[in-house]
């Protein structure tokens, strides 16, 4: 049956987007739509758009009729209490809500969504829609929003419906597209002015010199697959922003046809047909977008040699954002908070088990932490480190970004300079020159390992509580680990390379350090403080069940050598470094064996090498145990023979990545026979660009360079979903991570530049409950059809902070720490950030485009 026609008032919306700053030039304008109740458009092409909705009121006011009349005051009540999480409160709402949510869908005309009747498209200007038209087709789907808005409802969700338009949208064109509700979108599709979230691009930009730039061109409709009418397109045409002038037009190449991945199951890998489109030419530095005729244009983008410096702002300035017992001040960030575990900190039996030291099998850390935390032993100030995101332990894996920052500073230390990063400098030692930022940053993360040092100079490796606990709960305390011969070795190593590097800003500082490096080195030597029992056998770990609260139990470990040889060889090597002693490369006493070389002979026989699995990976901190042997001093101690060998595994695991990169439809380095094992941080590709930096750094091999750069440009925005997975990068990135301050700042921005571990094979079995509901009866009520579930692999990702924390949460070692690292790298040397940077404040929520993302 037709519906009545509703017309509105055109209201056009133009916002020219330019790094956050605004401009005149009328090219780079990017034209936004006039919403009246209709959440976003999102543009595909000439035919095909998609409209977001929500009916959250809808709902409350079809609950309230069901539940006569107790719904509303029940939401009101929760609203004004939710806050305080009062579960007093929120008990009576969701309640209501899931005894009528069902029935008040089907109430609430959420079916007729999927109706094309439903949709009325019209045009002031374009003559094929004078007459109002219905669109051909509707594909509905429900996308996660994040976080419940009620309770009950489990999630935040939009109705995504594809719309396929009956002819063709003109060029220049404007058109309303009217729901029987009442809700409408006005807007332009314009070749020049309308994104199409079809077209890739790194949303930072790329770099004028390097060869092989690539954006793309690619889309998915649940229900339908790769979005039609791609085939006919052939061209496209790169314009520059500010003259309008067309400066570079290629032939769209595809690239591959609905990939899928290798193994029996044949998974789909994205859902749709992948074109290239080379940019390579462009070299003179600019702003630039990409325009695809019958599609429409892309994101600006930048082509300029410091084109990565405010990517290598933004990612750093996260790990000042999860300082620990630092409060967070105005004059250096807008994401302010209170300082963080000022308290003291206690101890306990946990040990900080690692990437190469396994834990036992049942180790329950809550458990081990609870059942012994010892409150008659106390640091008073345990500050320092970094926090992970939810959480607010820290951890000796953060030790990666230590080793990454120490390591990008030593090879191109003009790169950083004092005041770059926009950081408190210090007061607790004295400096003799400004130092560069990114050595406080590093500094910053070593306090807290170099405060839990005791008078034996032992290291602890973690501090934790027995769950967790929301920000500075007083209802939890602290504890340190215990000291472990491979966390002192891991400080050892870490402190006498900042030593080394800071020295020149402020030599009793960097003396300090250095002291502490032989100091924790001299306790991982010794063997008497290996974790045992007193008669030397198996240590003997107690714990209590239910966190502490519970029956006592034990659990046995043995520490063997294996934990802490490759240790060992980092500490010995960045000792002699600064301090030139011999002692540090020769035995250690009672084992004439445990020489450098022999050391590493050792671990290359038994492959305990970088990133070679069980013992290590891509996300840990192995590359940088063993790479120090390639510093001339190192080398030329050790025989040319074993230096080969050892950086045939670096190169080894490079080429294998590289060939990956040339083989993917998106030039990614992910294998597509193992798909199963694209989760928790194995996804994140700056990971696999560190690995090619650091081949590229050995060689000077550009294969290297441009594979790195391919991961990058994917992480940044050319992927499936084109999203930029670092927030505060790019114009569409993740809004509802997991991560404690960004949802409870009050602030709809999340703190910039966190990477969030994005798509993978994980499927939240919790959104069932909105996509496929189970009434009453036990029976299941479609509101989805479960093909459209069949979600492509990399275009798997929902949004929301708690229920799908392995797609929305991030990590310092496996997602921050490798971003900041390839990020810096690509900075010119002296890099500065400009004034707007340095204000950078939250975007308002109209340009928060990553909240209505791609499925």
């Amino acid at each position: 049956m037709r519906k009545a026609v509703l017309t509105f008032a055109l209201i056009s919306l133009c916002l020219i987007i330019h790094s956050n700053t605004v401009h005149a030039n009328k090219p780079l304008s990017v034209a936004l739509p006039s919403y009246d109740g209709v959440d976003q458009l999102l543009l595909l092409n000439k035919r095909w758009v998609v409209v977001a909705t929500s009916d959250r009121e809808e709902l409350i006011e079809q609950i309230d009729i069901l539940s006569n009349g107790k719904f509303k005051p029940a939401v009101q009540a929760w609203r004004k209490m939710a806050h305080l999480d009062r579960w007093q409160e929120k008990k009576p709402v969701q309640k209501l809500a899931e005894k009528y949510w069902i029935e008040a869908r089907e109430k609430s005309g959420e079916r007729v969504l999927n109706d094309p009747y439903f949709y009325t498209i019209t045009s002031t200007d374009d003559t094929a829609y004078e007459v109002p038209q219905h669109p051909v087709l509707v594909e509905k789907y429900l996308a996660i929003q994040g976080k419940e808005k009620i309770p009950g409802f489990v999630a935040d969700y939009s109705h995504y419906s594809y719309l396929e338009f009956p002819t063709p949208m003109q060029h220049g064109k404007t058109y309303t597209i009217s729901l029987e509700n009442g809700k409408s979108v006005t807007f332009l599709y314009d070749e020049l002015h309308s994104v199409s979230r079809l077209i890739k691009v790194n949303q930072i930009g790329y770099l004028p010199q390097v060869k092989n730039k690539y954006a793309f061109l690619s889309g998915y409709i649940p229900g339908i697959g790769p979005v039609p009418g791609l085939e006919d397109v052939h061209s496209f045409e790169v314009i520059d922003a500010f003259s309008g002038e067309t400066v570079h037009v290629d032939r769209i190449h595809l690239r591959e046809k609905n990939p899928r991945y290798h193994n029996s199951d044949g998974l789909l890998m994205s859902g749709e047909d992948i074109y290239e489109l080379d940019i390579t030419p462009l070299r003179t530095e600019g702003w630039y977008f990409i325009r695809v005729p019958g599609v429409g244009r892309s994101w600006p983008f930048r082509v300029a040699r410091d084109v990565y410096g405010k990517a290598f702002y933004t990612a750093a300035r996260a790990l000042y954002h999860q300082r620990s017992g630092m409060a967070l001040e105005p004059q250096y960030t807008a994401w302010t908070r209170a300082a963080s575990q000022t308290e003291p900190v206690y101890e306990s039996e946990h040990l900080p088990f690692t990437a190469n030291v396994k834990a036992p099998k049942g180790y329950k850390v809550f458990d081990v932490i609870g059942g012994t935390i010892d409150f008659s032993k106390s640091t008073e100030d345990g500050t320092g480190g970094w926090h992970d995101a939810g959480d607010w332990d820290r951890r000796m894996d953060h030790y990666v970004a230590v080793f990454d920052m120490l390591n990008a500073y030593e090879w191109h230390p003009k790169k950083f300079t004092s005041g770059q990063l926009n950081l408190p400098q210090p007061e607790t030692f004295k400096v003799d020159t400004p130092i560069p930022d990114l050595l406080l940053e590093i500094e910053y993360g070593l306090r807290a390992w170099k405060k839990s040092m005791n008078v034996n100079g032992g290291v602890a490796g973690a501090i934790e509580t027995w769950s967790h606990p929301s920000f500075n709960d007083p209802n939890y305390k602290w504890a340190y680990s215990q000291r472990t011969r491979w966390a002192s070795l891991a400080y050892a190593a870490a402190a006498a390379q900042y030593a080394r590097l800071v020295a020149p800003f402020a030599r009793e500082h960097a003396q300090d350090y250095a002291n502490s490096a032989v100091k924790a080195y001299n306790f991982g030597i010794s063997p008497t403080n290996a974790i045992a029992s007193k008669d030397g056998g198996p240590a003997i770990i107690h714990a209590k069940t239910k966190r502490g609260q519970g029956d006592p139990y034990t659990i046995e470990w043995r520490e063997e050598f294996s934990h802490i040889a490759p240790y060992l060889i980092a500490a010995k090597i960045q000792l002699y470094l600064v301090s030139h002693h011999k002692r540090f490369l020769g035995p250690v006493p009672g084992h004439p064996d445990y020489d450098l070389a022999g050391l590493l002979k050792s671990e290359l026989a038994k492959k305990r090498l970088p990133f070679k699995r069980p013992h290590y990976n891509e996300q840990d901190v192995s590359p940088w145990l063993y790479f120090g042997i390639f510093n001339p001093e190192i080398r030329g101690y050790l025989s040319e023979n074993l230096v080969r060998l050892l950086e045939v595994q670096y190169l080894q695991h490079a080429d294998t990545l590289s060939a990956l990169s040339d083989k993917d439809p998106y030039r990614r380095s992910h294998t597509r026979t193992r798909h199963d094992k694209m989760s928790w941080g194995y996804g994140t590709l700056t990971n696999r660009a560190r690995v090619l930096l650091i081949a590229h750094h050995l060689t000077g091999d550009d294969k290297f360079f441009a594979a790195a750069l391919h991961n990058i440009d994917y992480v940044l925005g050319a992927n499936p979903n084109g999203m930029s997975w670092t927030t505060g990068l790019g114009y569409v990135y993740p809004i509802e991570i997991h991560h404690g301050p960004s949802r409870t700042d009050g602030i709809d921005d999340p703190v910039p530049g966190i990477t969030v571990y994005g798509p993978n094979g994980r499927k939240p079995w919790q959104f069932n409950h909105i996509w496929n509901p189970k009434n009453s009866s036990g029976e299941t009520v479609a509101f989805v059809d479960p093909k459209k579930l069949e979600i492509p692999l990399l275009r798997n990702w929902h949004t929301h902070p708690h229920y799908n924390v392995a797609q929305n949460e991030f990590t310092i070692h496996e997602t921050i720490a490798a971003s900041v690292f390839c990020y810096a790298l690509l900075t010119p040397d002296g890099w500065e950030p400009n004034e707007k940077l340095l204000s950078q404040k939250p975007r308002p929520m109209k340009m928060l485009f990553g909240q209505w993302y791609l499925p």
